[in-house]
């Protein structure tokens, strides 16, 4: 089929055939970028890219102190603070500066824990409001007679009534130089928390169970703090729970056994006429407890072949006890309300009968 295509007239096809052959020589293709000329200028000058650092430096300073002008604004209108409160009812209300604690002690507690944690070196200041009466029974005649022999106390204590021998009986509270019935603080040990149930000071920690609670600590002096009213900026000497108690009498074997040099029963009256004026011994109720009686007469040389002798009757027969008139007065000839706490090892005898609590404010430094 012949081509239909017109043909020019100077076109002879030799060119096609004699032209240059560049096989050998690829063609080159160079792309020139300028988006980001100016930056690669920049970079490429000291005196520029020092001027875009600062530049740099000062929008980031900028950026940081306008957040932190809207974090201290948001927090004065929203301050930041967690609310918890402890196993002990303690409230604690924590911000970054400090902590502000919230507890009820009860003053019928022996050294009653906190559940306030803390570490030697902590800077703590604490506040106290209310008021306890040191003695319930005694709370009790005073409403029946209408008549006022026994005070509450404040959280700085005092002399509860003028009667003589409460002031020779205070002479073996906790601190005898500090005030009577002042509230106390001591920083107990964790090591005595643990794995205790009921009263800390009756644990198996302690190597003598006479000795189950001292104003010793360890064998050394423990450091109480007064705190009365309150008292700031105390720097705490030594880590534990801060634990609270009145400065009253607190009955362990050795107080007991110093105490009784002061007894002197009189064989007629069937009481303690001494300067302590200690009360009766509680009748017993059972054979356990004159078993008991029995061998503590014995251990303080008080025997006597009478008293003995009712009490091996009674042993063998309980009813003997009832309506025995002179069992009864044997037993006050020769013991007082001191030997049963001995015996019982009732330590905080005088404190149950306390009734009263205070708030106690406890604030601490971060």
């Amino acid at each position: 089929m012949e081509n239909n295509i017109p043909k020019d007239e100077n076109y002879t096809g030799e060119g096609r055939v004699n032209a240059p052959k560049n096989e050998d020589k690829p063609h080159k293709v160079e792309i020139e970028i300028n988006k980001f000329q100016n930056l690669v200028k920049a970079l490429n000058d000291p005196r520029m890219l020092a001027k875009i650092i600062m530049v740099t430096c000062i929008i980031v300073f900028l950026l940081f102190l306008g957040i932190s002008l809207i974090a201290m604004m948001l927090k004065k209108f929203y301050p930041y603070n967690v609310i918890s409160t402890n196993e002990y009812g303690a409230t604690f209300i924590q911000n970054e500066d400090k902590d502000v604690i919230y507890w009820l002690f009860n003053s019928a507690d022996l050294w009653a824990n906190s559940g306030v944690e803390v570490k030697k070196g902590d800077i703590v200041t604490i506040h106290t409001s209310g008021a306890f009466h040191t003695a319930i029974h005694h709370l009790a005649d005073d409403a029946d007679s209408n008549r006022i022999q026994y005070n509450w106390m404040e959280a700085d204590g005092g002399k509860p009534s003028k009667i003589p021998h409460d002031d020779k009986r205070a002479e073996y509270r906790i601190i005898p130089q500090y005030s009577h019935n002042t509230i106390l603080m001591q920083v107990i040990p964790t090591k005595y928390f643990v794995g205790n149930i009921g009263e800390w000071w009756r644990n198996e920690n302690r190597k003598d169970d006479s000795e189950s609670f001292d104003d010793r600590v360890d064998g050394k002096s423990a450091h109480i703090y007064v705190i009365g009213m309150g008292r700031d900026n105390i720097e705490i000497q030594e880590d534990g729970y801060l634990c609270f108690a009145v400065n009253d009498i607190v009955l362990t074997q050795r107080n007991i056994k110093e105490m009784m040099k002061e007894v002197s029963i009189d064989s007629n009256e069937c009481k303690d006429t001494g300067n302590l004026e200690m009360g009766n011994y509680p009748i017993p109720q059972d054979s356990i407890e004159l078993t008991d009686l029995k061998s503590h007469i014995k251990e303080f040389e008080k025997e006597d072949n009478g008293l003995i002798r009712l009490i091996n009757e009674a042993i063998k027969d309980t009813t003997k006890i009832k309506d025995n008139i002179a069992f009864k007065q044997e037993i006050n000839k020769t013991v007082t309300e001191l030997d049963y706490y001995y015996i019982h090892n009732y330590i905080n005898a005088w404190y149950d009968d306390n009734v009263g609590s205070f708030l106690v404010a406890i604030e601490r430094k971060k």
